[in-house]
């Protein structure tokens, strides 16, 4: 996703995920990177609860996320650019599985 001229706006990623009937929810987790960097979590759940925040972070202060699978990026500055990811645990029976989706976002100016 590539913004032009965003400024102190709000973005919105939302993931959508379907489960089977024969499948549970586990956890679902937000990440960001910089390119060629480390992951980083943002925020976690537990089945239906909701998002958490780590607690050595002041992610809350920057995002909000939101059921199902929403990030909302608060006041997205000009040049930002990270790789934003949702990873999906759910279990089959007595397998666990996990899916991963990521998204590109790099913000410039006009």
């Amino acid at each position: 996703m590539v913004d032009d001229g965003v400024n102190n706006k709000n973005v919105r990623l939302t993931w959508t995920f379907v489960l089977e009937s024969s499948e549970t929810l586990v956890v679902v987790r937000f990440f960001r990177r910089r390119l060629g960097g480390s992951q980083t979590e943002i925020a976690s759940r537990l089945k239906d609860t909701s998002f958490s925040f780590p607690s050595n972070t002041d992610f809350d202060k920057h995002y909000k996320a939101n059921l199902d699978s929403e990030l909302e990026l608060l006041e997205v500055n000009n040049n930002e650019e990270y790789i934003y990811e949702v990873q999906v645990s759910y279990a089959v029976n007595t397998r666990a599985l996990l899916k991963t989706s990521e998204t590109h976002v790099l913000v410039h100016g006009k």
